[in-house]
């Protein structure tokens, strides 16, 4: 808008629409339809490379994509998480019993939703392939930057039969060699630490207005979603037991 010469105000005059309607446009705070997006950056007098950069990204935070097809059971805590992990730069997580749904291999899952009483039986398999299309996000060209924090008990708690259990190991091997994503074990001997509490994750995400870049961050607990500064200045001092964990490589 800038390079334009234009102002929000100025901006919704010419495009009739409202100044909040720019501003949230502006800061990603809900989806508009391409031709919208189309008409603003015609005005900004953005072209060629630069505009069909912009239109890709517009239709791949639009894109619905599996959440459409398995999210009409699914809690919407759950959904929640799943749309703001579609859309991190960064994702940081604890566990403290299981592996992250984002490393489950279809059999680990099924075994351990089969376990599960919240989830009913005939759920199961819907469930298993909504935790496996989550994993889509690492085939994305702006894939996030992640790190896994596991409890030594997550992966000693015996899940399914020990085939199921070792293809789930080895399968965090084969992920952990990626580097975009860091597997990190809290050892037992280590004992009592912050994360006791529960499993949590912590998310980044670009924030813009007009052309500043930022970052924003959310969490979500085991219990709840805590999008608060002080919740999220809490659980970064459960990453003072990071000196202490080891490097997925060495497990």
């Amino acid at each position: 808008m800038e390079r334009a010469g234009l102002s929000g105000k100025r901006a919704a005059k010419i495009l009739g629409w409202s100044e909040s309607k720019v501003s949230r446009l502006l800061t990603g705070q809900f989806t508009v339809p391409e031709t919208d997006i189309v008409a603003f950056l015609a005005i900004c007098m953005v072209i060629g490379d630069d505009r069909d950069r912009l239109l890709r990204l517009a239709r791949e935070q639009n894109r619905s994509g599996w959440l459409q097809q398995h999210g009409s059971k699914l809690p919407e805590q759950l959904k929640t998480l799943v749309d703001h992990e579609s859309k991190a730069l960064e994702i940081t997580g604890f566990e403290p019993l299981v592996v992250p749904g984002l490393l489950q291999t279809g059999d680990y899952a099924r075994a351990l939703l089969e376990r599960t009483a919240t989830v009913p039986p005939a759920e199961v398999q819907d469930r298993v392939a909504a935790r496996l299309a989550r994993q889509n996000l690492f085939s994305r060209p702006q894939r996030p930057r992640c790190t896994f924090y596991l409890h030594e008990f997550a992966l000693r708690l015996p899940v399914g039969d020990r085939e199921v259990m070792s293809e789930q190991l080895h399968e965090l091997l084969r992920v952990g060699v990626r580097s975009y994503i860091t597997i990190r074990v809290i050892p037992a001997a280590f004992g009592a630490h912050a994360g006791t509490s529960g499993s949590c994750r912590l998310m980044e995400f670009a924030s813009s207005s007009r052309w500043r870049t930022s970052r924003r961050r959310w969490l979500a607990t085991s219990s709840k979603t805590l999008p608060r500064l002080p919740a999220i200045g809490e659980f970064s001092q459960r990453w003072q037991i990071a000196p202490w964990t080891r490097d997925n490589r060495e497990t």
